[in-house]
C-alpha cells in the first residue's frame, strides 16, 4: 500500500503555556495527587491552590475561593494568580458511594 503524501501544516509556537488553575476539596491529600501533574508537560502550567484547614471546602466555597485569587477588581487588586485568555479554571470535588450506593 502506498501512503500518499499529507501536508502538514505547522502551528506557530505559543509564547505562554496555558495555565489550568485546580481548586480541590481536599487539603492534603488531592493537593498531594495533583502536585503529579506539574512535572508532565511544559506546555502547560499547573497550580494547585493549597487549600487551608479553616477554609470551605464546599463547591459554592471552592468557588468563592477561585474567584478571589483570579478576579481583578477594585475589592481585589492583586488577585494571587494573573488569568489569562486561553487559561482554566477546575474546581475538583472527591464523590464517594453512599452506604447503600444508592444513586
Amino acid at each position: 500500500m502506498i501512503l500518499r503524501s499529507r501536508l502538514f501544516e505547522r502551528e506557530p509556537p505559543s509564547r505562554e503555556a496555558k495555565s489550568i488553575y485546580i481548586f480541590c476539596e481536599g487539603v492534603k491529600r488531592e493537593y498531594q495527587y495533583f502536585q503529579y501533574f506539574k512535572e508532565i508537560d511544559s506546555r502547560i502550567n499547573v497550580e494547585i491552590y493549597k487549600l487551608h484547614p479553616h477554609e470551605d471546602n464546599s463547591p459554592l466555597g471552592l468557588l468563592s475561593i477561585a474567584e478571589k485569587c483570579i478576579i481583578l477588581s477594585d475589592d481585589n487588586p492583586k488577585p494571587k494568580y494573573e488569568f489569562l485568555e486561553n487559561d482554566e479554571v477546575w474546581i475538583v470535588l472527591d464523590t464517594d458511594k453512599d452506604e447503600k450506593d444508592s444513586r
